[in-house]
């Protein structure tokens, strides 16, 4: 090994220890501040309260729109499961159809913009439910409705569990109030539940941005009784 093969290891393992040094400060060190996103400087890496309601972020979340690599990746899934099982066509009626992850943050209900990728979406449709996010989606199928009344959804799902295995999953989606609704998700390897809201109603909440331009920081996770099981993991 040459001298300056060695030089150069030593400046990467010197750069190295200082980004991940960041990355510990970011998640033990940072306190949380509310803010106006056009009094900071947002070509700096930031984490923030967004209490605007209409900032640039918020438009994001708003108008996001799926990728061509969403597209594929549902369809990649529905096939998968329908060369396997017949779908259950349902009648929705008036249930909402289009939900983002809400958290809560000292007890109240928030946003979440992250560094990389979305916060999980999902949509129910007449015979399908698909998972958007973080950075990968993928689609179930209904197989039966279990339950189905004013402000409440219980369905089991064809799910695929692996390459080669399916499983069966059980959502129950239930209206908390005019904003917020609570999932359960369970099958074999899952047991959890998670805040949702509808898309209509982001901007009853503040939502906690981070805001990474310049590289990549750890997501946020000081969100109240988090845990990252509570991300559907897509396989």
């Amino acid at each position: 090994m040459n001298r300056i093969t060695v030089i150069l290891i030593i400046i990467l393992s010197i750069i190295s220890g200082k980004i991940f040094s960041q990355t510990e400060r970011f998640e033990k060190d940072t306190i949380i501040e509310k803010n106006n996103p056009k009094s900071l400087n947002l070509n700096e890496n930031q984490i923030f309260i967004d209490t605007t309601r209409n900032s640039i972020f918020y438009k994001r979340i708003e108008n996001w729109k799926k990728s061509k690599y969403d597209i594929n990746d549902t369809k990649l899934s529905l096939k998968k499961l329908n060369e396997n099982f017949k779908p259950k066509s349902i009648q929705l009626k008036e249930f909402p159809n289009n939900f983002i992850t809400l958290r809560k943050l000292k007890g109240e209900y928030i946003l979440y913009e992250r560094c990389d990728g979305i916060d999980q979406r999902f949509e129910l449709l007449k015979d399908s439910f698909i998972i958007y996010g973080p950075l990968e989606s993928k689609a179930h199928t209904i197989y039966k409705l279990i339950e189905s009344k004013k402000g409440n959804i219980k369905l089991e799902l064809n799910s695929i569990e692996s390459r080669t295995k399916f499983q069966k999953t059980i959502i129950e989606i239930h209206k908390i109030n005019e904003s917020v609704y609570e999932m359960t998700f369970k099958n074999k390897n899952r047991n959890f539940k998670i805040f949702l809201t509808t898309i209509e109603r982001i901007r009853e909440f503040n939502l906690v941005v981070n805001h990474c331009p310049k590289m990549k920081m750890s997501e946020f996770e000081k969100f109240d009784g988090m845990k990252k099981a509570e991300l559907i993991e897509i396989e």
